[in-house]
């Protein structure tokens, strides 16, 4: 997975699925190809809601898009590549 890669992927994630993360799930890469709603403490877990950070599911998802690489290096720097 690729920083242009994951950008699409939270691109298409839905309005709901951010909602959701605010609400206390997380999106989980699965597989490095896709992204899906799971718990926090799923191991796989690439995105979890800071309410200091995001109010909203649109400042979370705008905040994310811009923080693209940041995300993917920490999540690769602590898992290994599958």
């Amino acid at each position: 997975m690729n920083s242009a890669e994951f950008k699409k992927l939270l691109e298409s994630t839905t309005m709901e699925q951010w909602q959701a993360v605010i609400d206390g799930e997380a999106l989980v890469l699965v597989n490095d190809e896709q992204l899906q709603l799971g718990p926090i403490s799923h191991n796989e877990a690439i995105i979890i809601a800071n309410p200091d950070y995001a109010q909203s599911a649109d400042e979370l998802r705008q905040a994310q898009l811009e923080e693209v690489d940041d995300i993917l290096m920490a999540f690769y720097l602590t898992r290994p590549l599958t």
